[in-house]
C-alpha cells in the first residue's frame, strides 16, 4: 500500500460528520460547488484549508509495538541483596525446640509432683493401717491375758500396785512432815533410842526435805544433836535409816533396792 492510499484511509478514518460540519462553517457562504473537472478561478480567493490539524495521529502498528523491548523502557528498580534463609530457619528451629523443651519440663514437673503426693498419701495410709493393726493385736492380747491371767501376771500386778501405794504414802508422809515435823522427830528419837544404848555414835539417814524440816527442832533433842544426820536422796519422804557399829535399822515406806 503506497503513501497516498494510507493518507486517504487516514483522512476517511479521521473525518466524521462533526469535522465536515466544522469545515462548512469555517468557509461559510464562500463555499460553492465546483463542476467536476473544473478549476477554481484564481480571483475567487479560495484557499485550500489544511487538514493537518484535523487528522488524528494513527495508532502505531501492532508489529512495531511487539518489536519494542518493555524491559528497556522501564527504569530498572534497585534490587535488594539476597538474604540467606539458613540462619533464620536455624534460629526458628532453635526457638521452637527451646519452647517445646520448657513445656515438656513443666508438664513433667506437674506430673511428678502429683505422683509424689499420691505416693506419699499411699505410704501414710499404709503406715496408719499398720499402726492400727498393731494396736489391735496388742489390745486383743491384753484382753486375752485379762480373761485368763497367769501367776506371773498376777504377781507383777500386785507388786506394781504395792509400789504405787508406797509412793502415794511417801508423798502423803512428806506433806504431813512439812506441815507438822514434831511427830516425825519423835519417831526418829524412838528408833534411835532402840539402837543407841551402849553405842558410841549413830548415823541417821533421812530424805533431804525431811532433814530440812526437822533441822530447826534439833537443839531440843539431845539424842539427835549427838547423832550424825545425813541427807540421803535415795530415800523417800518419811523413811528413816539408822546405822551404828554395823547395825542397821530401817523404817521404810518403800523397800530398799540399793543395798546400801
Amino acid at each position: 500500500m503506497d503513501g497516498a492510499s494510507l493518507h486517504d484511509r487516514a483522512f476517511q478514518a479521521t473525518m466524521g460528520p462533526a469535522e465536515v460540519i466544522a469545515l462548512i462553517r469555517a468557509h461559510g457562504r464562500a463555499f460553492t460547488p465546483t463542476p467536476m473537472g473544473a478549476k477554481a478561478p484564481a480571483e475567487a480567493g479560495f484557499v485550500r484549508a489544511g487538514i493537518g490539524g484535523l487528522v488524528r495521529p494513527m495508532p502505531e502498528p501492532a508489529a512495531d509495538v511487539a518489536r519494542r523491548d518493555p524491559v528497556a523502557e522501564v527504569v530498572a528498580a534497585p534490587v535488594a541483596p539476597a538474604v540467606d534463609p539458613a540462619p533464620l530457619i536455624a534460629a526458628a528451629r532453635a526457638e521452637g525446640e527451646a519452647a517445646g523443651r520448657a513445656d515438656g519440663i513443666a508438664a513433667g514437673q506437674v506430673m511428678g509432683h502429683a505422683a509424689g503426693i499420691a505416693e506419699g498419701r499411699a505410704m501414710a495410709l499404709a503406715e496408719q493401717q499398720a499402726g492400727l493393726d498393731e494396736a489391735r493385736e496388742i489390745f486383743l492380747a491384753a484382753a486375752r491375758r485379762l480373761d485368763a491371767p497367769s501367776a506371773a501376771d498376777t504377781a507383777a500386778l500386785a507388786a506394781s500396785m504395792e509400789a504405787a501405794v508406797r509412793a502415794l504414802a511417801a508423798k502423803r508422809a512428806g506433806q504431813v512432815i512439812d506441815h507438822s515435823p514434831k511427830p516425825f522427830m519423835d519417831r526418829i528419837e524412838a528408833l534411835a533410842e532402840r539402837v543407841s544404848q551402849g553405842l558410841r555414835s549413830l548415823e541417821l539417814r533421812l530424805h533431804p526435805d525431811d532433814l530440812a524440816a526437822i533441822t530447826p527442832f534439833l537443839p531440843d533433842s539431845d539424842l539427835l544433836t549427838a547423832s550424825r544426820l545425813v541427807a540421803e536422796p535415795r530415800l523417800s519422804r518419811g523413811d528413816v535409816d539408822i546405822r551404828a557399829d554395823g547395825i542397821r535399822l530401817a523404817d521404810l515406806l518403800q523397800s530398799d533396792t540399793t543395798g546400801a
